[in-house]
């Protein structure tokens, strides 16, 4: 999700739109193995949390202003007609904007909870909303159109989970084996967005994920990646007093761009920021702007 499923529930069950800090109740302290998830999808564990919470998340923190700032770093690199990637996409709050400032632009968005795909249908009826897992990227062989190309001009349309390609965001499609195919035209992306969702993926996650996106962008088209950042890396599930479970990758900033780096991303421009006013828990963002070298 973040998946910009751009929160994540805290104490109280749901947390700021673009918080993602861990709840209260640590279960392991940082540099300990974290708590194994079921299958050890440790993503699923904080997936199913946001799922529970899509709602309430939605209906207090969509809409938040407090990142547009950021949001227009993406608007040059669009071409009229151009097309955008919104990973981890939650209630569509990257989506939103992009659609507000750039009514020509097509619209794709993905996550991994259907019920902030749900949401974000709802609220960016224009855009194109898929469930899917971000770390499946690298190994679909289509999108939701199956004349959408890959760079290597495969055309079939199995996806990552051996499924076909999801289907429009008319309808929500969880179950990919009969999905119909898209309206969506060929080409690659020329922009994407990754809004705090990578501190839910571990490191082969995460490096899943990035080189996936970097298989469908265009080349030279940027990538705006937000993350929450700590003073070391780490990882753990926490817990908070409702028993919701978060598992929650902190890295460093040298170590974000590392990945970046690794995935084939050019650093063009770099924000360092202190959280939101009402995080739960106060750290430090980090902001880049990515081209796909």
């Amino acid at each position: 999700m973040n998946e910009e499923a751009n929160d994540r529930p805290d104490s109280a069950g749901a947390g700021h739109a673009a918080d993602r800090r861990p709840a209260h109740g640590l279960l392991h302290e940082p540099g300990q193995a974290p708590q194994p998830a079921p299958d050890d999808d440790l993503n699923a564990v904080s997936v199913a949390t946001f799922d529970r919470h899509a709602g309430r998340y939605a209906e207090k923190y969509f809409g938040l202003h407090d990142y547009d700032e950021l949001y227009r770093w993406l608007l040059p690199p669009l071409p009229s007609g151009g097309r955008f990637l919104d990973l981890a996409c939650g209630p569509g709050n990257v989506s939103a904007f992009v659609a507000q400032q750039r009514p020509d632009v097509q619209i794709v968005g993905i996550d991994r909870s259907p019920n902030m795909v749900r949401e974000a249908q709802t609220r960016v009826p224009g855009g194109h909303f898929l469930v899917a897992d971000c770390r499946a990227l690298g190994t679909w062989t289509a999108w939701p159109s199956t004349d959408l190309q890959r760079p290597d001009g495969d055309t079939a349309t199995t996806c990552g989970d051996g499924g076909r390609a999801p289907g429009p965001a008319s309808t929500l499609v969880t179950d990919h084996s009969e999905a119909p195919g898209s309206v969506l035209s060929s080409g690659l992306f020329d922009a994407a967005a990754f809004s705090f969702g990578l501190s839910y993926l571990d490191d082969d996650g995460a490096r899943s994920c990035l080189a996936g996106l970097h298989r469908w962008l265009a080349p030279g088209g940027v990538l705006l990646l937000t993350s929450i950042t700590g003073a070391t890396d780490a990882h753990r599930i926490d817990r908070s007093p409702s028993g919701d479970r978060m598992f929650t990758a902190w890295r460093t900033p040298a170590r974000i761009v590392e990945l970046m780096t690794a995935a084939g991303f050019e650093v063009l421009s770099r924000r360092d920021l202190p959280s939101p006013a009402n995080a739960s828990v106060a750290s430090r963002d980090l902001a880049l702007l990515t081209a796909r070298r």
